[in-house]
Order: structure tokens, then C-alpha cells, then sequence
């Protein structure tokens, strides 16, 4: 069987004299708030997380909260994400 990134191999296979991209990810925890809602936090946070972290492949919301001023009304909002990117060392097996 094939992917779009080449044949799929078994347990314990691995190519011989080729490089390859590593099929390693990394997942870091990162906060942020906005004004407006939950979307706008994540919105500000993956924004800013994709200026220096190229490959991002995905994010999980692991907390969500907020402020609100003495009558109830939200103020702001904010998340903390676990953003999981593609590590892009190559790997020579051989």
C-alpha cells in the first residue's frame, strides 16, 4: 500500500540509501487572549505561533477561560492549545 508520501512500511522496515522527511512531531503549549471570543483567541494564537513555527499540523484546546467586568459581561478570552508540528530534520537510514 502507498500514501501520497510513498509506500507505507511494515514494523522494523526502513529504506536503505535514501532521505527521507522524519515522521516525527513536536507538540508545545501555548496561551493567548483576545477581546472579542474563544475563536479570536485561537485565531491570535496560532497566528502567532505560525510566524516562527513553519508545519503545523494540527491543535487541541486544552483550557479555555476569561474575564468578566462586575456585571457578568465577558471581557476577554482566553485559551491555552497544544500545538502539534512536523520536525524537518532529514533522516538518513542506511
Amino acid at each position: 500500500m502507498a500514501s501520497a508520501r510513498g509506500p507505507i512500511l511494515g514494523p522494523g522496515s526502513f529504506r536503505t540509501s535514501e532521505v527521507e522527511m522524519s515522521s516525527i512531531t513536536k507538540t508545545i503549549r501555548l496561551s493567548g487572549q483576545a477581546a472579542d471570543s474563544i475563536e479570536d483567541a485561537v485565531r491570535t494564537v496560532l497566528a502567532r505561533a505560525a510566524s516562527t513555527i513553519s508545519d503545523i499540523q494540527g491543535f487541541r484546546i486544552v483550557e479555555v477561560g476569561g474575564n468578566v467586568d462586575d456585571s457578568g459581561v465577558p471581557t476577554s478570552f482566553s485559551v491555552t492549545l497544544d500545538i502539534t508540528f512536523g520536525i524537518k530534520d532529514n533522516v538518513e537510514h542506511g
